[in-house]
């Protein structure tokens, strides 16, 4: 015997309103800046951040070379020196 199609339950909570779409009008068109007033906003704002960081003295005596730099008159590295040969 087939069995008795049920009712659906009711839930207690509220129902939502479908929500309009957003209509922008015609006239009010976006703003966007041309790229090179952009690239003078984000070259104001990094030297902002440069001025706001606290200069820190080079821990070496002056004259001496950083070591971690390489010599000007070494010789070219070789560019097979790290590749990984599998």
């Amino acid at each position: 015997m087939p069995r008795k199609p049920t009712k659906p339950k009711r839930s207690n909570a509220p129902q939502r309103k479908p929500t309009k779409p957003v209509v922008i009008p015609p006239d009010v068109i976006p703003f966007i800046p041309p790229a090179h007033i952009i690239e003078e906003e984000e070259e104001r704002k990094r030297k902002e951040r440069e001025d706001k960081r606290p200069h820190v003295p080079s821990p070496l005596p002056p004259g001496q070379p950083d070591p971690y730099e390489r010599p000007p008159d070494a010789p070219p590295e070789d560019p097979m020196k790290f590749t990984m040969v599998l």
